[in-house]
C-alpha cells in the first residue's frame, strides 16, 4: 500500500523553478489561513495540517497571481513516490472524487483560493506556469485518499473530464468538468446525464444553452463562466436544486424572469457582465449567502437598492 504520509524535505535543487521559488525565499505576504487536508491511507485517516502542506508549497508571483500569498502544492513534492499499483483519489467537499494513477503524481497540484481553500489543478512542478489558468478539477479538495482500484470504488464519485467516457455509464455520472475544452456549442450529449450533479463548461467559447438544459433536475452546481453566453433561457428556473451558478465573464445584459425561482440557490456569480439593472424579484432568493456583480456597469444607486433585496448576502462589487 506504500507507506504513510510523513514529512520529507525537498530536494535541495528546489529552488527556483522557471518563475516560482521557494517559500524559503521569503517573497510576497505569508499566505492566508488555509484548511487541513485528510488523508487516508491503509484505513487510516490523518491529518495534512496546514503547516506540512506550507512547507511543501511554491509562491505565485505576484504578477500573475490571483491574489497576494497564492501558493502551489505539487501533489508529488507533497506525498512522495508510491507504488505503481496504488490510486490517489481527491475527493471534494461534496464527496465528488478525482481518481488517477499513482504514477501521474507529478501532474497535479493543489492551488490556494481566496476562500480559503484548496482546489486541484492539472499541473506538477514541472507545468506550474499553467497554474493561473481557469481550468481545474476538483474546485475544493478536502481529503486526499491512497489505496488500490480506488477509481472502481468511486465510480459514481468520480469527476469525469471527457464526455466520451461520460456517456459509457451515463445513469452513474454525478460530476462532469469540460473546462477549457474549446466548445463553441453546448455539448447535447450532457442531456443524457440525468443524475448529474455539478457541471462545469468553464473557460470555453460556448454562445448559447439548449432549453432542455431545464431538464438537468439534479444540478446543484452550474458553472459556465468565461464563455460567450448573451442570454440565459428561462428553462434554467426549473434547477430547482441548483445551488450554485456561476456565469462570470460572459456577455449578458439581462437575467431570465424564471431565475428567481431558484429557491435553493446560496451562490450567484454575475461578475465581469454587461448587467446595468437586477430587478427586485432578487429579493426571492431567501437562502442567497454570496453574490458576485463586480466589472458590471451597475449605477451606485442601483448598488443600494440591491443590497436591501438580499440583506443576508455577501455582494462583491
Amino acid at each position: 500500500m506504500g507507506k504513510p504520509w510523513e514529512p520529507f524535505g525537498y530536494p535541495s535543487k528546489c529552488g527556483p523553478v522557471g518563475r516560482f521559488s521557494s517559500m524559503a525565499a521569503g517573497r510576497g505576504p505569508p499566505p492566508m489561513s488555509l484548511p487541513p487536508i485528510e488523508l487516508i491511507e491503509a484505513g487510516t485517516v490523518t491529518s495534512l495540517p496546514t503547516d506540512a502542506l506550507l512547507a511543501k508549497s511554491v509562491p505565485v508571483p505576484a504578477d500573475i497571481a490571483r491574489f497576494p500569498g497564492q501558493v502551489v502544492v505539487p501533489l508529488e513534492e507533497l506525498l512522495g513516490p508510491r507504488g505503481d499499483d496504488l490510486q490517489i483519489c481527491c475527493r471534494g467537499s461534496r464527496g465528488e472524487c478525482f481518481a488517477f494513477d499513482a504514477l501521474k503524481l507529478a501532474d497535479y497540484s493543489l492551488l490556494s483560493t481566496n476562500t480559503p481553500s484548496w482546489k486541484l489543478v492539472p499541473a506538477g512542478r514541472r507545468q506550474l506556469a499553467e497554474i493561473t489558468t481557469p481550468r481545474f478539477v476538483l474546485r475544493e479538495v478536502v481529503s486526499i485518499e491512497i489505496g488500490r482500484d480506488l477509481a472502481a470504488k468511486a465510480l459514481s464519485d468520480q469527476v469525469y473530464t471527457n464526455l466520451t467516457d461520460a456517456l459509457m455509464e451515463p445513469q452513474s455520472v454525478r460530476f462532469l468538468s469540460l473546462t477549457s475544452a474549446g466548445l463553441e456549442r453546448f455539448p447535447k450529449g450532457v442531456l443524457e446525464l440525468a443524475n448529474l450533479e455539478s457541471l462545469n463548461l468553464g473557460n470555453n467559447s460556448i454562445e448559447a444553452l439548449p432549453p432542455e438544459i431545464g431538464e438537468l433536475r439534479q444540478l446543484r452546481v452550474l458553472k459556465l463562466s468565461r464563455n460567450k453566453l448573451r442570454t440565459l433561457p428561462e428553462e434554467i428556473g426549473r434547477l430547482k436544486q441548483l445551488n450554485e451558478l456561476h456565469v462570470s465573464r460572459n456577455q449578458l445584459e439581462s437575467l431570465p424572469e424564471k431565475l428567481w425561482n431558484l429557491a435553493e440557490l446560496q451562490l450567484l456569480n454575475l461578475g465581469t457582465n454587461r448587467l446595468k439593472h437586477v430587478p427586485d424579484e432578487l429579493a426571492q432568493l431567501k437562502n442567497l449567502r454570496e453574490l458576485e456583480l463586480a466589472d458590471n456597469p451597475i449605477p451606485p444607486g442601483e448598488r443600494e437598492r440591491i443590497a436591501r433585496l438580499v440583506p443576508q448576502a455577501k455582494i462583491e462589487w
